[in-house]
């Protein structure tokens, strides 16, 4: 009993200082920057008490007279609140605030795909800016397909690509970056892709690899140390100057195949 009535005062207490403390709030968007707070020293300790990124903890009493707020573990342009207790005799000062101040108008106003294309809208766009459209591959990383200029418009503007769908499950997203390096994402759209999947044959290559497809299909070469040797997208794939007896693997179709080359 002697202990829960110490931690109820210890906590009572904590909650008294919270409240008495002031807070520093800043909203923005993480755009691949942290944020540096100076930290005064007054009276035998530091400022700051915590910091709270979207309602989580993470610092408490840095004693130090100036710290990172690391964000690095939010995907781009995620709103983000940030939240700064501290001492109400002193206030901290946040060096680059900036940072998390979009000034784009740019979004998404719409993303979808069906068997024949990848259709999506935009408004806010700026001279400049490029859309690339990505795809997760077999590897579960986002691969670059195509490059496009934007339209430039300020009002609304529509845009079609056509598809090369894999074999299975496809998810695209279109990422868009404006001439300052910003960078927008749109959501993720899926498509489930029915066909008899694409082959290659021979497996053991002396010249050349040839996909059993009537369209080019598109492929990467690596070998056995995971470096890629050879990328692109085509009906035959010369292998002429790659090292003899050696095995390589090639991915392609929401495929892993390996290969001998002879």
């Amino acid at each position: 009993m002697r202990m829960i009535k110490q931690l109820l005062t210890v906590f009572a207490f904590t909650l008294i200082y919270i409240a008495n403390a002031g807070v520093l709030t800043l909203e923005g968007y993480y755009q691949g920057k942290n944020l540096f707070v100076q930290n005064p020293y007054s009276d035998g300790e530091f400022c700051v008490v915590s910091v709270f990124v979207n309602n989580s903890k993470l610092i408490s009493y840095p004693k130090v007279s100036a710290f990172e707020i690391d964000l690095s573990n939010l995907a781009l342009n995620t709103p983000i609140t940030i939240k700064i207790l501290h001492r109400n005799e002193c206030k901290p000062k946040v060096l680059n605030e900036a940072v998390i101040m979009s000034q784009s108008r740019f979004a998404f106003t719409s993303v979808n795909v069906d068997r024949d294309a990848l259709n999506w809208s935009s408004k806010g766009e700026t001279i400049g800016g490029k859309f690339l459209i990505q795809r997760l591959n077999i590897n579960n990383m986002w691969e670059d397909l195509e490059t496009i200029a934007c339209k430039g418009n300020l009002s609304a503007s529509y845009y079609t690509w056509d598809s090369e769908h894999c074999t299975g499950l496809n998810q695209y997203r279109v990422k868009f970056i404006e001439e300052d390096g910003l960078m927008f994402y749109s959501n993720t759209v899926t498509f489930q892709y029915v066909r008899t999947p694409v082959t290659i044959y021979p497996r053991r290559v002396t010249d050349v690899i040839n996909f059993t497809s009537d369209k080019p299909v598109r492929y990467s070469i690596y070998n056995k140390y995971g470096e890629r040797l050879k990328n692109g997208k085509a009906l035959t794939v010369n292998c002429a100057d790659l090292p003899i007896d050696d095995h390589y693997t090639i991915v392609f179709d929401n495929q892993k195949k390996t290969f001998y080359k002879k």
